[in-house]
């Protein structure tokens, strides 16, 4: 039935959790984050929602990809109380954009699945990273060779869930929507930016996140993908 599987990165493939949660550790040892009272669960759980936040807004156009990177650790510390006095903020965001891409971790079964995938499917990445963010991680899992197109939204000029991002992967791979599954961990911008271009999709849901608006196809767990084929 399918022909091209169109993948999310972050999330989805590459545990961005993981990669990320091992260089805050780092970021919080070597910046003796401990000495200002900060404690280490509280500083990541800050990082993620304001992560959250920042790329809601990115997603929306609201902010640009530089003023995102800007705003990261200001609102970090702002969130939990911290004071910037004296902290080289600037050189953490900038350590952080360089370390974190290069983290290799993959999601479980991730490899196993695309190398099972590969003979059958042409496989494509669809992603709102940056270009060249978004290679690197690829690169660092080992999983660039699997993907000979990467669609990013600085590369296409649209985000997800704009349909425009998804007309633009199906007419550079020459991929017919009916012939087209998307794969992603993010109900609004992979499931139902994907459902509105006419694409079929599946809602990798480890989490187990219930959405009331759901219906379609869903896994818990990469391994399940193989039977919804």
């Amino acid at each position: 039935m399918y022909r091209h599987i169109f993948f999310d990165l972050d999330h989805t493939l590459w545990d961005f959790d993981r990669n990320s949660r091992e260089v805050l550790l780092h970021l919080f040892e070597k910046h003796q984050l401990a000495q200002r009272e900060i404690v280490f669960e509280l500083f990541m759980e800050s990082y993620y929602q304001t992560t959250w936040q920042l790329w809601t807004w990115y997603n929306q156009n609201q902010i640009s990809q530089q003023r995102l990177r800007e705003l990261r650790f200001p609102m970090v510390f702002e969130r939990l109380g911290a004071s910037l006095e004296g902290l080289a903020h600037e050189e953490m965001s900038e350590e952080y954009l360089y370390l974190t891409p290069r983290q290799p971790h993959l999601l479980p079964y991730a490899r196993e699945v695309l190398e099972y995938l590969q003979p059958k499917y042409q496989l494509h990445i669809i992603t709102n990273g940056f270009s060249e963010v978004q290679d690197l991680k690829l690169s660092s899992g080992g999983i660039q060779h699997f993907f000979p197109f990467v669609f990013t939204s600085a590369q296409s000029g649209f985000q997800k869930p704009h349909k425009e991002i998804f007309l633009h992967a199906l007419q550079a791979t020459n991929a017919r929507l009916e012939e087209s599954l998307m794969i992603g961990d993010n109900y609004e911008t992979d499931i139902l930016g994907a459902k509105n271009t006419g694409m079929e999709a599946i809602f990798f849901n480890p989490k187990k996140i219930k959405i009331e608006a759901h219906t379609g196809k869903e896994i818990s767990c990469l391994s399940e993908l193989l039977a919804c084929l």
